[in-house]
């Protein structure tokens, strides 16, 4: 990502939970997807069900904060990524790292580390990932 898409995506608004659940089916899959197609994900995958209408609206909300594009495919329209979830994870993850940490790394990874968040063997793992 340039720096130009990086300071478009800061410039967006942030999604909602359910938004972000409804991102992560169209990019868990790589393609343009229907209302229903969604729909049908979030139940089979993250147990998520909401009502088509609802599916609709959160839609139409990431439209405008611009996150998707909307084209017709014959008689429904598909919804399409405009930002990958590579991008808006980096983008989320260093806007929690400044809320909380005032920008560190080391004070974010410290938080991560934290006893009741991993077992000991996650944080053996991530030990040695920080050493190499």
């Amino acid at each position: 990502m340039n720096q130009e898409e990086k300071a478009e995506l800061m410039e967006k608004k942030p999604l909602s939970k359910s938004e972000v659940f409804v991102m992560k089916c169209i990019w868990d899959l790589g393609r343009a997807l229907t209302p229903n197609e969604i729909r049908i994900r979030l139940q089979e995958v993250y147990q998520k069900r909401y009502a088509y209408p609802t599916i609709n609206t959160y839609l139409k909300n990431i439209m405008m904060k611009g996150y998707v594009s909307q084209n017709r495919d014959n008689y429904s329209f598909r919804y399409e990524a405009l930002v990958t979830e590579e991008e808006y994870r980096t983008h989320e993850i260093n806007e929690m790292k400044k809320l909380w940490t005032g920008g560190s790394a080391k004070k974010m990874a410290a938080l991560v580390l934290e006893p009741e968040c991993l077992s000991e063997d996650e944080k053996q793992l991530l030990r040695r990932l920080l050493n190499e």
